[in-house]
Protein backbone atom coordinates (compact mmCIF):
# COMPACT_ATOMS: atom_id res chain seq x y z
CA UNK A 1 0.00 0.00 0.00
CA UNK A 2 1.66 3.56 -0.82
CA UNK A 3 2.77 4.86 2.61
CA UNK A 4 0.19 7.81 2.04
CA UNK A 5 -2.43 5.97 2.82
CA UNK A 6 -1.14 4.10 6.01
CA UNK A 7 -2.94 6.80 8.08
CA UNK A 8 -6.45 6.32 6.46
CA UNK A 9 -6.41 2.80 6.51
CA UNK A 10 -6.00 3.18 10.41
CA UNK A 11 -8.93 5.41 10.77
CA UNK A 12 -11.54 3.79 8.89
CA UNK A 13 -13.33 0.41 9.82
CA UNK A 14 -13.49 -1.11 6.03
CA UNK A 15 -10.52 -2.31 4.03
CA UNK A 16 -7.92 -0.70 1.80
CA UNK A 17 -6.47 -2.80 -0.84
CA UNK A 18 -3.13 -2.39 -3.26
CA UNK A 19 -1.78 -5.71 -3.97
CA UNK A 20 -1.43 -5.81 -7.76
CA UNK A 21 -4.29 -8.43 -8.93
CA UNK A 22 -6.74 -6.50 -7.16
CA UNK A 23 -5.65 -3.35 -8.66
CA UNK A 24 -5.44 -5.19 -11.83
CA UNK A 25 -8.92 -6.27 -11.31
CA UNK A 26 -10.36 -2.65 -10.95
CA UNK A 27 -8.13 -1.45 -14.06
CA UNK A 28 -11.01 -2.47 -16.44
CA UNK A 29 -14.58 -2.49 -16.27
CA UNK A 30 -17.20 -3.12 -19.36
CA UNK A 31 -15.04 -0.88 -21.67
CA UNK A 32 -12.49 -0.49 -23.70
CA UNK A 33 -10.28 1.76 -21.47
CA UNK A 34 -7.96 0.43 -18.92
CA UNK A 35 -6.85 2.85 -15.79
CA UNK A 36 -4.93 1.61 -13.05
CA UNK A 37 -5.86 2.81 -9.64
CA UNK A 38 -3.82 3.56 -6.42
CA UNK A 39 -5.47 1.52 -4.61
CA UNK A 40 -9.41 -0.50 -3.75
CA UNK A 41 -11.04 0.90 -0.42
CA UNK A 42 -14.11 -1.16 0.78
CA UNK A 43 -16.23 1.60 3.15
CA UNK A 44 -18.30 -0.22 5.64
CA UNK A 45 -19.91 2.52 6.96
CA UNK A 46 -20.86 6.16 5.98
CA UNK A 47 -18.42 7.67 8.28
CA UNK A 48 -15.71 6.13 6.15
CA UNK A 49 -17.06 7.28 3.09
CA UNK A 50 -16.51 10.34 5.00
CA UNK A 51 -13.10 10.21 5.79
CA UNK A 52 -11.93 8.84 2.33
CA UNK A 53 -13.62 12.13 0.45
CA UNK A 54 -12.49 14.66 2.96
CA UNK A 55 -8.79 12.60 2.14
CA UNK A 56 -8.70 12.63 -1.09
CA UNK A 57 -9.67 16.31 -1.44
CA UNK A 58 -6.72 17.03 0.91
CA UNK A 59 -4.22 15.21 -1.31
CA UNK A 60 -5.97 16.27 -4.37
CA UNK A 61 -6.18 12.27 -5.46
CA UNK A 62 -9.86 11.36 -7.58
CA UNK A 63 -12.15 9.28 -6.54
CA UNK A 64 -14.23 6.55 -8.68
CA UNK A 65 -17.13 4.84 -7.44
CA UNK A 66 -17.71 1.05 -8.60
CA UNK A 67 -20.69 -1.02 -8.63
CA UNK A 68 -20.23 -4.18 -9.87
CA UNK A 69 -18.15 -2.56 -13.02
CA UNK A 70 -21.05 -3.10 -15.82
CA UNK A 71 -20.04 0.73 -17.25
CA UNK A 72 -19.19 0.50 -20.47
CA UNK A 73 -17.70 4.41 -20.79
CA UNK A 74 -15.16 4.06 -17.98
CA UNK A 75 -17.17 5.78 -15.48
CA UNK A 76 -15.87 3.32 -12.52
CA UNK A 77 -12.11 3.81 -13.42
CA UNK A 78 -9.74 6.12 -11.55
CA UNK A 79 -6.12 6.74 -11.13
CA UNK A 80 -6.26 7.29 -7.46
CA UNK A 81 -8.95 5.71 -5.56
CA UNK A 82 -11.67 3.41 -6.39
CA UNK A 83 -14.74 3.08 -4.31
CA UNK A 84 -16.28 -0.61 -3.86
CA UNK A 85 -19.71 0.22 -2.36
CA UNK A 86 -20.85 -3.34 -3.31
CA UNK A 87 -18.98 -5.53 -0.93
CA UNK A 88 -20.31 -4.14 2.05
CA UNK A 89 -22.36 -1.41 1.08
CA UNK A 90 -25.47 -3.66 -0.14
CA UNK A 91 -27.96 -3.49 2.59
CA UNK A 92 -31.32 -3.82 1.59
CA UNK A 93 -33.48 -1.47 3.98
CA UNK A 94 -36.56 0.00 5.14
CA UNK A 95 -39.69 -1.65 2.99
CA UNK A 96 -42.28 0.57 4.11
CA UNK A 97 -46.04 -0.52 2.85
CA UNK A 98 -48.21 2.34 3.89
CA UNK A 99 -46.19 4.77 1.38
CA UNK A 100 -44.79 1.89 -0.71
CA UNK A 101 -41.37 2.68 -0.91
CA UNK A 102 -37.97 1.08 -0.36
CA UNK A 103 -34.82 2.18 1.21
CA UNK A 104 -31.37 0.55 -0.01
CA UNK A 105 -28.04 1.07 0.35
CA UNK A 106 -25.83 2.14 -2.96
CA UNK A 107 -24.24 -1.15 -3.24
CA UNK A 108 -27.55 -3.42 -2.96
CA UNK A 109 -28.20 -5.33 -6.23
CA UNK A 110 -30.99 -4.88 -8.39
CA UNK A 111 -31.54 -8.52 -8.20
CA UNK A 112 -31.87 -9.00 -4.56
CA UNK A 113 -34.14 -6.17 -4.26
CA UNK A 114 -36.73 -7.52 -6.61
CA UNK A 115 -36.68 -10.87 -4.87
CA UNK A 116 -37.12 -9.35 -1.87
CA UNK A 117 -39.99 -7.33 -3.13
CA UNK A 118 -42.03 -10.17 -4.72
CA UNK A 119 -42.69 -11.84 -1.41
CA UNK A 120 -44.71 -8.66 -0.76
CA UNK A 121 -45.97 -8.70 -4.24
CA UNK A 122 -43.96 -5.29 -5.26
CA UNK A 123 -41.64 -4.67 -7.86
CA UNK A 124 -39.05 -2.08 -9.16
CA UNK A 125 -40.66 -1.72 -12.94
CA UNK A 126 -37.90 -0.12 -14.72
CA UNK A 127 -36.06 -3.17 -15.75
CA UNK A 128 -37.23 -4.82 -18.32
CA UNK A 129 -35.24 -8.45 -17.33
CA UNK A 130 -32.94 -9.29 -14.04
CA UNK A 131 -29.52 -7.90 -14.44
CA UNK A 132 -26.33 -7.78 -11.98
CA UNK A 133 -26.03 -4.07 -11.26
CA UNK A 134 -26.42 -2.09 -8.23
CA UNK A 135 -28.74 0.46 -7.19
CA UNK A 136 -26.45 3.00 -7.00
CA UNK A 137 -25.20 2.84 -10.48
CA UNK A 138 -28.62 2.52 -11.86
CA UNK A 139 -28.96 6.27 -10.17
CA UNK A 140 -25.58 7.37 -11.22
CA UNK A 141 -26.40 6.55 -14.85
CA UNK A 142 -30.11 7.28 -14.45
CA UNK A 143 -30.89 3.85 -15.66
CA UNK A 144 -33.00 3.59 -18.81
CA UNK A 145 -34.76 0.34 -20.42
CA UNK A 146 -37.32 -0.52 -23.02
CA UNK A 147 -39.86 -0.62 -20.09
CA UNK A 148 -39.56 3.25 -20.05
CA UNK A 149 -42.31 3.34 -22.56
CA UNK A 150 -44.98 2.52 -20.10
CA UNK A 151 -43.38 3.68 -16.72
CA UNK A 152 -39.96 5.37 -17.45
CA UNK A 153 -36.85 5.28 -16.12
CA UNK A 154 -34.97 5.01 -12.76
CA UNK A 155 -35.22 8.80 -12.21
CA UNK A 156 -39.37 8.71 -12.28
CA UNK A 157 -39.02 6.19 -9.39
CA UNK A 158 -36.24 7.99 -6.94
CA UNK A 159 -38.43 9.24 -3.99
CA UNK A 160 -35.12 10.54 -1.80
CA UNK A 161 -31.57 10.00 -1.67
CA UNK A 162 -28.23 10.14 0.30
CA UNK A 163 -25.30 11.74 -0.69
CA UNK A 164 -21.85 12.83 0.10
CA UNK A 165 -20.27 15.75 -1.34
CA UNK A 166 -16.64 16.93 -1.51
CA UNK A 167 -16.79 18.45 1.76
CA UNK A 168 -16.85 15.28 3.69
CA UNK A 169 -20.88 15.54 4.64
CA UNK A 170 -23.84 13.34 4.05
CA UNK A 171 -26.76 15.01 2.77
CA UNK A 172 -30.82 14.15 2.07
CA UNK A 173 -31.64 14.98 -0.85
CA UNK A 174 -35.33 15.07 -2.02
CA UNK A 175 -38.76 17.29 -2.53
CA UNK A 176 -39.40 18.22 0.95
CA UNK A 177 -35.76 19.39 2.48
CA UNK A 178 -34.50 22.72 1.71
CA UNK A 179 -30.61 22.62 0.61
CA UNK A 180 -28.29 24.05 3.46
CA UNK A 181 -24.51 23.70 3.46
CA UNK A 182 -22.33 22.80 0.57
CA UNK A 183 -25.36 21.32 -0.86
CA UNK A 184 -27.03 24.95 -1.02
CA UNK A 185 -23.76 26.41 -2.67
CA UNK A 186 -24.36 23.71 -5.46
CA UNK A 187 -27.83 24.32 -5.79
CA UNK A 188 -27.59 28.27 -5.76
CA UNK A 189 -24.78 27.64 -8.49
CA UNK A 190 -26.73 25.55 -11.06
CA UNK A 191 -29.90 27.69 -10.41
CA UNK A 192 -27.83 31.12 -11.45
CA UNK A 193 -25.98 29.04 -14.25
CA UNK A 194 -29.39 27.68 -15.68
CA UNK A 195 -30.88 31.47 -15.21
CA UNK A 196 -28.00 33.81 -16.49
CA UNK A 197 -27.58 31.30 -19.96
CA UNK A 198 -30.51 29.90 -20.39
CA UNK A 199 -31.49 31.62 -23.71
CA UNK A 200 -27.54 29.69 -25.04
CA UNK A 201 -28.57 26.20 -23.60
CA UNK A 202 -31.87 26.43 -24.80
CA UNK A 203 -30.86 27.55 -27.82
CA UNK A 204 -28.93 23.74 -28.55
CA UNK A 205 -31.69 22.04 -27.36
CA UNK A 206 -33.23 19.86 -29.79
CA UNK A 207 -36.13 18.75 -27.82
CA UNK A 208 -35.54 15.25 -27.26
CA UNK A 209 -35.97 14.03 -23.74
CA UNK A 210 -32.90 13.69 -21.93
CA UNK A 211 -32.83 9.98 -21.68
CA UNK A 212 -29.44 8.67 -19.57
CA UNK A 213 -26.31 10.27 -18.62
CA UNK A 214 -24.56 13.16 -18.00
CA UNK A 215 -26.70 16.45 -16.48
CA UNK A 216 -30.04 17.34 -17.44
CA UNK A 217 -29.12 20.98 -18.01
CA UNK A 218 -32.75 21.04 -19.55
CA UNK A 219 -34.60 20.59 -16.07
CA UNK A 220 -37.74 22.25 -15.79
CA UNK A 221 -37.80 21.63 -11.75
CA UNK A 222 -36.81 24.98 -9.60
CA UNK A 223 -36.96 23.20 -6.41
CA UNK A 224 -34.81 20.84 -4.39
CA UNK A 225 -35.84 18.18 -7.21
CA UNK A 226 -34.23 19.87 -9.58
CA UNK A 227 -30.66 18.97 -7.40
CA UNK A 228 -31.90 15.04 -7.48
CA UNK A 229 -32.46 15.25 -11.50
CA UNK A 230 -28.77 16.50 -11.75
CA UNK A 231 -27.58 13.96 -9.44
CA UNK A 232 -29.18 11.50 -11.24
CA UNK A 233 -27.02 10.60 -14.62
CA UNK A 234 -24.19 12.27 -12.95
CA UNK A 235 -21.78 9.65 -12.54
CA UNK A 236 -20.55 10.01 -8.95
CA UNK A 237 -18.89 13.84 -10.47
CA UNK A 238 -20.96 15.37 -7.67
CA UNK A 239 -20.79 13.34 -4.71
CA UNK A 240 -20.73 9.84 -3.42
CA UNK A 241 -24.66 8.45 -3.21
CA UNK A 242 -25.18 6.01 -0.30
CA UNK A 243 -28.45 5.42 0.07
CA UNK A 244 -31.76 5.44 -2.08
CA UNK A 245 -35.46 5.16 -1.30
CA UNK A 246 -37.33 4.02 -4.08
CA UNK A 247 -40.89 4.03 -4.76
CA UNK A 248 -42.73 0.75 -5.69
CA UNK A 249 -44.66 -0.67 -8.76
CA UNK A 250 -47.57 -4.08 -8.04
CA UNK A 251 -45.66 -6.90 -9.91
CA UNK A 252 -46.99 -7.96 -12.67
CA UNK A 253 -46.60 -11.64 -12.76
CA UNK A 254 -47.68 -11.84 -16.56
CA UNK A 255 -46.11 -11.00 -19.81
CA UNK A 256 -46.74 -11.83 -23.60
CA UNK A 257 -44.51 -10.52 -26.39
CA UNK A 258 -44.80 -10.40 -30.36
CA UNK A 259 -42.76 -10.19 -32.69
CA UNK A 260 -43.59 -7.73 -36.14
CA UNK A 261 -41.33 -7.88 -39.00
CA UNK A 262 -41.14 -5.21 -41.34
CA UNK A 263 -40.05 -5.03 -45.16
CA UNK A 264 -39.36 -1.10 -44.98
CA UNK A 265 -38.45 0.96 -42.11
CA UNK A 266 -41.01 3.43 -43.96
CA UNK A 267 -43.61 0.73 -42.27
CA UNK A 268 -42.41 1.79 -38.83
CA UNK A 269 -44.29 5.10 -37.98
CA UNK A 270 -47.45 3.82 -38.34
CA UNK A 271 -47.19 0.27 -36.75
CA UNK A 272 -45.94 2.51 -33.29
CA UNK A 273 -48.69 4.67 -33.31
CA UNK A 274 -51.13 2.55 -33.94
CA UNK A 275 -49.54 -0.17 -31.17
CA UNK A 276 -49.61 2.46 -28.85
CA UNK A 277 -53.19 2.77 -28.24
CA UNK A 278 -52.85 -0.66 -27.21
CA UNK A 279 -50.46 0.55 -24.19
CA UNK A 280 -47.74 -2.06 -24.57
CA UNK A 281 -45.56 -2.37 -21.66
CA UNK A 282 -42.03 -2.18 -24.21
CA UNK A 283 -40.64 -2.14 -27.55
CA UNK A 284 -37.44 -3.24 -28.91
CA UNK A 285 -35.95 -3.14 -32.49
CA UNK A 286 -33.80 -4.56 -34.36
CA UNK A 287 -32.61 -4.65 -38.13
CA UNK A 288 -31.46 -8.08 -39.79
CA UNK A 289 -27.94 -7.73 -39.45
CA UNK A 290 -28.15 -6.89 -35.42
CA UNK A 291 -30.69 -9.80 -35.16
CA UNK A 292 -28.38 -12.44 -36.81
CA UNK A 293 -26.27 -11.93 -33.85
CA UNK A 294 -29.01 -14.34 -32.11
CA UNK A 295 -29.20 -17.52 -34.80
CA UNK A 296 -31.95 -19.04 -32.89
CA UNK A 297 -34.10 -15.79 -33.20
CA UNK A 298 -33.47 -15.03 -36.91
CA UNK A 299 -33.93 -18.76 -37.64
CA UNK A 300 -37.54 -19.23 -36.39
CA UNK A 301 -38.44 -15.03 -38.16
CA UNK A 302 -36.63 -16.26 -41.45
CA UNK A 303 -38.62 -19.34 -41.21
CA UNK A 304 -41.86 -17.74 -40.93
CA UNK A 305 -41.44 -14.36 -43.01
CA UNK A 306 -37.22 -14.75 -44.89
CA UNK A 307 -35.30 -12.31 -44.84
CA UNK A 308 -37.28 -8.48 -43.53
CA UNK A 309 -35.08 -5.77 -42.95
CA UNK A 310 -36.33 -5.13 -39.68
CA UNK A 311 -37.84 -6.71 -36.39
CA UNK A 312 -39.92 -5.16 -33.39
CA UNK A 313 -40.57 -7.11 -30.44
CA UNK A 314 -42.94 -5.49 -28.60
CA UNK A 315 -44.12 -7.07 -24.77
CA UNK A 316 -47.27 -6.66 -22.69
CA UNK A 317 -47.42 -6.99 -19.31
CA UNK A 318 -50.58 -7.04 -16.24
CA UNK A 319 -53.14 -9.58 -15.19
CA UNK A 320 -53.53 -12.38 -17.81
CA UNK A 321 -56.92 -10.97 -19.08
CA UNK A 322 -55.29 -7.53 -19.91
CA UNK A 323 -52.73 -8.93 -21.83
CA UNK A 324 -54.78 -11.16 -24.10
CA UNK A 325 -56.98 -8.30 -24.92
CA UNK A 326 -53.92 -6.10 -25.51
Amino acid sequence: MPPLFNELATDIEGEIVADPKTLKEYSNDSSCFEIHPQVIIYPKTTRDIEKVVSFSKTYHIPIAVYGKGNGGKGGTLSSGIVLDMHRYFDKLGKLTLQDSTFTVQAGALYKDCVKRLSTWGYTLPFVDHIEDMTIGGMVATNYKSSTALSVGGISDWVESLRIILDDGKEYLVDNNTSPYGRLLEIYGGIFSCLQEERDVIFSGHTGVIHQGMGYDIFTSHISPKMLMHFILGSEGTLGVITEITLRLDIEKKYSEGIALTLSSLDELPPLIENLLHSYPTSFDGFDTRTLSLSSYATKIINERHGNDVFTLFVVYSGDQDTVERS
